[in-house]
């Protein structure tokens, strides 16, 4: 099962009030759809996903956000594609190894992009940056 693209279709940054003492930032994921989708390469038609989702991360107290909306384009065998979108439609759940392969690569490419918008508005980086030591 591949992953074979991935698109922002949303993006929005907002930077509300200075901050003023401790800042907690709070990253949240969602799937929003899952469905079907035709794929034609050449002559071949195959069946794919379309996963909708929603990226976003909160400066609490009322700081700023920073939010994505996107799809990624999900391929495999057609009846574990159609096993997917028909666990979806009928409880909104995914398999576990599903699941985890399109999430990461959510937060891969999200949060890529959430540090540089972070910059960019002049809010924290929503990701704990690496701090070298001077000895």
């Amino acid at each position: 099962m591949t992953i074979i693209s991935f698109n922002f279709n949303k993006i929005s940054a907002e930077k509300k009030v200075a901050g003023k003492g401790h800042v907690k930032i709070s990253n949240n994921i969602s799937i929003k759809d899952v469905k079907s989708i035709d794929l034609k390469f050449g002559t071949k038609k195959d069946k794919a996903l379309r996963f909708e989702f929603l990226f976003e991360t909160r400066y609490e107290p009322k700081l700023g956000h920073i939010s994505f909306a996107g799809n990624l384009i999900y391929m495999g065998a057609p009846e574990s594609i159609k096993k997917i979108e028909s666990g979806w439609k009928k409880n909104k759940t995914l398999p576990k190894d599903v699941t985890q392969q399109v999430m990461s690569h959510i937060v891969e490419k999200s949060n890529i992009e959430a540090i540089i918008l972070s910059r960019t508005v002049a809010l924290p980086s929503p990701v704990p940056l690496p701090k070298v030591k001077a000895k």
